[in-house]
């Protein structure tokens, strides 16, 4: 913006030679946060560590006080970059920011394929933090004296992941996966099988209409039983 510490991109705009742009001041806007994303688990030291998976994108409703976001999609990656994503939040007061950004990383996070992360939930608890709304938190203390989140929060994504997945693919019980023979597949013909020959030693139950196919019965009677089958 023509100020002395630039951006990656000003840089490239000023060389290109565009000019400064002459921004105004904000009348509503007096605190702008500039928010990181990161797909791992803080701990008290400022140490994270980094899960694995593949972003798909964003979740979340849209917030009116979010001026830009960026989430890239794709494999998280262990040897460049670890920030998946950005979004500056602006508010009236510092009050105001802490508020907004409990309410951000409430409502939107990263669609994973992969493991869960804490840092949500960590972000959640610094901004709710008595001590660093006060600014009484220095900067290389930031997850000091937080109550650090012990296993992430679970969402539908996960259940579907950790739970029904493997339900899918291996069955209740061993050996009750998926097939990878063409139906019928041999283990199916072989329980088949095994049903024919327990029904066939079963006695079936006697009804009216068996006795009246016997002529141990009459048509009125079957009618009537059937009748009030239907009627249940």
């Amino acid at each position: 913006a023509g100020n002395r510490r630039y951006t990656f991109a000003e840089l490239m705009m000023r060389a290109k030679g565009y000019p400064a742009p002459n921004f105004k001041e904000s009348k509503d806007i007096k605190v702008v946060l500039h928010a990181r994303w990161l797909h791992g688990n803080p701990d008290s030291d400022g140490n994270i560590t980094y899960q694995a998976g593949s972003i798909l994108g964003m979740s979340g409703p849209r917030l009116d006080f979010i001026p830009a976001e960026l989430m890239a999609p794709g494999e998280i990656s262990f040897t460049s970059d670890p920030q998946l994503g950005k979004a500056v939040i602006t508010a009236g007061s510092w009050e105001e920011m802490c508020d907004r950004a409990i309410t951000y990383f409430t409502m939107r996070k990263p669609t994973c394929l992969g493991s869960s992360s804490t840092y949500a939930q960590t972000m959640y608890n610094l901004f709710a933090s008595p001590q660093f709304r006060a600014g009484k938190t220095a900067s290389n203390e930031t997850f000091k004296h937080l109550e650090i989140p012990e296993h992430p929060t679970r969402g539908v994504l996960n259940m579907l992941q950790d739970q029904v997945a493997p339900v899918l693919v291996s069955g209740y019980r061993p050996g009750e996966g998926v097939d990878k023979d063409c139906w019928p597949t041999p283990g199916v013909c072989s329980r088949v099988e095994e049903l024919h020959a327990i029904l066939g030693e079963e006695v079936p139950r006697a009804t009216k209409y068996t006795a009246f196919a016997q002529g141990n019965g009459t048509y009125e009677e079957y009618v009537k039983e059937l009748r009030g089958q239907l009627s249940q």
